[in-house]
């Protein structure tokens, strides 16, 4: 399950977030769900990830508190959709 989902821009890719703050994405050449990155949720902050693709569709910019404070953060989307752990 997510709580946010956004399409790209260039209609290649959906993003969602889950109850742990992770953020998924999801090909839709072959609606294959692959981990984009994880543990965003530290240092007692409430924040959610929300996350939103850049205009290129080539990342994802989100909220984490990941690194002991609010931030902001950038994930790329990877040229090797292989490289990112699938779904289980």
């Amino acid at each position: 399950p997510a709580w946010h989902t956004h399409g790209s821009p260039d209609q290649q890719w959906v993003m969602g977030d889950d109850f742990d703050r992770n953020i998924w994405v999801v090909r839709m050449d072959n609606l294959e769900r692959r981990l984009l990155t994880r543990g965003h949720n530290g240092a007692g902050f409430k924040t959610h990830p929300h996350g939103s693709f850049t205009p290129d569709s080539k990342a994802v910019v989100f909220n984490s508190s990941r690194e002991g404070g609010e931030s902001i953060l950038c994930a790329l989307l990877p040229d090797d959709w292989e490289s990112l752990p699938k779904a289980e």
